[in-house]
């Protein structure tokens, strides 16, 4: 199905890229001129923005339509990426982690509740156990490619461009994302 494949497209990319950019932030941040022990403060920083972000998506879920707020995430995370690419003074970076954490804590609750807007609570643990497979392949590749591109060139950068164009094919699959098919209501016969 399009949209399955898609949206396992949108996810794994996001946490991938996430899970890549958390694993790495400290040396990421050394690179751009932060002292070790600050830039080990950033995952704190994007630990808690997390948090606030689980919180804010989750109750935005429930009045907003989930595909957008999934949208906006992709686009949080984007953001981020350009930013580091951009090799901003190190002063930006305790701002700007924000964003990924805001990112990575709305995730996980749009995941499950997109999940059930699609396949419903009966096969959503199962839609989401398909899923898995394929997101943890690419979640592996992504852990892989940031030393391995800093080991080649001596920098992050051609990784977080590569991220980057990662973003075009997310925006391309969001397009995929139809909205789901409504419940049926009582008395519809369904």
């Amino acid at each position: 199905e399009p949209g399955f494949l898609a949206l396992t497209i949108v996810l794994g990319i996001l946490m991938s890229t996430n899970g890549a950019l958390i694993a790495h932030l400290p040396p990421i941040a050394m690179e751009l001129g932060l002292a070790p022990t600050s830039a080990a403060g950033l995952v704190s920083i994007l630990s808690v923005a997390a948090i606030i972000g689980k919180l804010l998506f989750g109750f935005a879920a429930d009045h907003v339509d989930r595909r957008l707020l999934l949208a906006g995430a992709s686009a949080l995370v984007a953001t981020f990426v350009g930013i580091l690419a951009s090799e901003p003074p190190a002063g930006w970076l305790a701002a700007s982690v924000l964003l990924p954490g805001l990112a990575l804590g709305g995730i996980l609750p749009l995941w499950g509740a997109i999940l059930c807007d699609y396949y419903g609570t009966e096969s959503m643990a199962g839609a989401m156990g398909l899923m898995m497979p394929m997101m943890v392949t690419v979640q592996i590749a992504a852990m892989q490619l940031l030393p391995w591109v800093y080991d080649q060139s001596g920098s992050y950068q051609s990784a977080f461009r590569f991220m980057l164009g990662a973003f075009v094919l997310v925006a391309a699959a969001m397009t995929k994302l139809r909205p789901p098919a409504p419940e049926p209501q009582a008395g519809d016969g369904g």
